[in-house]
């Protein structure tokens, strides 16, 4: 697949998964025996819905797609929805997904908003593509001080 392709198709998953209804009710990680640190991929198991984020090994671009049974074929998985940051996205919903491109034109990385629409509260989450691997960072905002012109 080429690189515009590839775009496109990461994208289309981003807005289907944007899509859905349904709160998140369970985060796990796929990892490999052998290094049980690795994030190799992400399950994201939705109230209407099941996705994994994963790593394509060969240029460390991020795939989105709805999951299969062939990721329980590959990987070893343990539910992460205690661990932070998930802990604080379960039971909220999606609101947004971002994808985040490098400087040589990968999309390396997602970006995810999620909410909770009965008392309010949101959570952001990247997930980016290191060295054949995920990393799970949180987004954390930044209050603006009071602004006054010198």
């Amino acid at each position: 697949m080429d690189e515009g392709t590839e775009a496109v198709s990461i994208q289309a998953q981003c807005e289907k998964l944007a899509e859905i209804d349904g709160a998140l009710r369970v985060a796990a990680y796929f990892f490999d025996p052998e290094a049980p640190k690795e994030i190799t991929g992400i399950r994201l198991m939705f109230e209407q819905g099941d996705w994994t984020v994963s790593v394509d090994p060969d240029d460390d671009s991020v795939l989105l797609y709805e999951t299969t049974d062939t990721d329980f074929t590959k990987w070893k998985v343990a539910d992460a929805s205690t661990y932070f940051p998930w802990a604080a996205a379960v039971g909220k919903n999606i609101r947004w997904v971002w994808t985040l491109e490098n400087q040589n034109g990968y999309v390396d990385g997602l970006q995810f908003e999620l909410f909770d629409r009965a008392r309010g509260g949101v959570v952001s989450i990247q997930v980016v593509g290191v060295n054949s691997r995920l990393d799970v960072r949180a987004v954390l905002p930044v209050e603006t001080p009071f602004l006054r012109a010198p």
